[in-house]
């Protein structure tokens, strides 16, 4: 995602992004604690080399993250 450069993702195109990883590598990610954030993200912002995650876990709740890529 943060190669492609700036841009906004919604929740659909960040699950796209992550079906194009190898299959082993993203069983791996989506088992674990990965996978319940991808599940709950909204979009993804992205500005190298960070990536802000906008996530909600439940109704009414909002949790944000940024990630340093690199």
């Amino acid at each position: 995602i943060e190669a492609k450069g700036k841009g906004i993702l919604q929740h659909h195109q960040v699950v796209a992004e992550f079906e194009e990883i190898p299959e082993a590598n993203r069983q791996k990610l989506v088992n674990g604690a990965f996978g319940e954030v991808l599940r709950s993200t909204q979009e993804a912002i992205v500005l190298p080399p960070f990536v802000a995650l906008a996530v909600r876990p439940r109704p009414g709740v909002w949790e944000y993250l940024k990630v340093d890529v690199h």
